[in-house]
């Protein structure tokens, strides 16, 4: 699976979970994909992985997918 694969079954599996919540936004997940092409497009270029997932991200979200990324959580 792809690193791209794992982020976007991370956002997916994420907004599921947020939809459950009060004040959900159901049209997150496309700006979640959005955030994992720009990403993805990063790291292509060059950037290291963290760093690109930080450029995109933050909170809860930063941390859901540093961890499908196979890093450890905190501050990108």
């Amino acid at each position: 699976m792809s690193l791209k694969d794992k982020l976007i079954s991370a956002a997916t599996q994420f907004d599921e979970r947020n939809s459950k919540r009060k004040g959900w936004n159901p049209y997150a997940l496309p700006q979640y994909f959005a955030a994992i092409d720009s990403i993805c497009e990063e790291i292509e270029k060059g950037l290291d992985v963290r760093s690109a997932i930080g450029n995109f991200t933050n909170d809860r979200f930063q941390d859901v997918l540093l961890k499908a990324a196979g890093l450890e959580r905190g501050d990108a």
